[in-house]
Parts: C-alpha cells; structure tokens; sequence
C-alpha cells in the first residue's frame, strides 16, 4: 500500500478530481494539509505493516480505514501540522527521486507518528525490519511470476 497526494493547483484542492480505479481509493479531505497529514500517517511502518499483516497485497481496499485508526487531522494540533509538514518533504523527495532523501522523511515520520499510536522505538524498528522483509518477499513473488508469464508467452 503506498498513500499519495494528487498536486492540485488551488488551495480548495477543487481543479480537478481523480478517480481511482479498483485498485485504487480516494479519500475525501478538507485541505492540502490534511491530505500530506493522511499520506505521511497511512505510509508509516506502523500502518502499512498493519495493512501487509491482515490483507493479500494485490486486493487492499478501502477497509485500510476502519482497521488502521488515522486520527483525525485538526489543524490546531502542532503535532498533526508537524506530520503534515513531513509529508509535503516526503511528496517532494519521492517527486524529485531522491530516494536518500525520502528514507530520511519517513524515519522522521514514523518517529513522530509513533508517539500516536504509542509504540516505542524499539518496536518501530521491529515493525520496519518485517515489514523490510515482507516487502522482499512480495518483490520475489512478483518477479518470479513475471519470469513465468514471459516463459508461457515465448
């Protein structure tokens, strides 16, 4: 599961309208801010760990929000607005592919968004190891698959 933020050109976020396809869900939200406050928080280890734990990766949908308890975004909040901040910085990093600098952002993020969700750092960094590994798995999975529907298509 990967959250991102669609670049809308106005402040109301109101332009142009995206339509997911089935694979994909949209989630309404008020501001800009609340929508890199929603990614940052739906892309930490803690979350995306949650949803690779309960879910086969190829059918995630749009119960990610009742299982994993983002809290509502209030712009009051400095720590909400921090996790906002951090967001914008990861969307930046992830659009100029500096990867480097994106895993610096998402280690600010789950550090920060921890503290939400109570855990300690030493069960973060568990959580980021599994969740390192699952994703090697699933990159196995799918390059394999791959190399056997190029093997029935010769």
């Amino acid at each position: 599961m990967v959250a991102a933020v669609f670049p809308l050109d106005d402040e109301n976020m109101t332009e142009r309208v995206v339509v997911p396809n089935h694979k994909l869900m949209m989630v309404p939200v008020k501001s800009k801010e609340e929508a890199l406050y929603l990614a940052a928080m739906l892309n930490s280890t803690i979350s995306r760990y949650t949803v690779l734990s309960y879910t086969v990766a190829t059918q995630i949908s749009t119960h990610v929000l009742n299982n994993v308890r983002v809290p509502q975004y209030d712009d009051t909040n400095e720590v909400h607005k921090a996790i906002a901040k951090l967001g914008a910085r990861a969307v930046a990093a992830a659009a100029s592919n500096s990867w480097s600098a994106l895993i610096g952002v998402e280690l600010e993020i789950d550090e920060i968004t921890r503290s939400l969700w109570g855990a300690s750092v030493a069960e973060v960094k568990t959580l980021r190891s599994a969740l390192s590994e699952i994703i090697e798995v699933l990159s196995q999975v799918a390059k394999s698959e791959d190399e056997d529907d190029d093997g029935e298509s010769n």
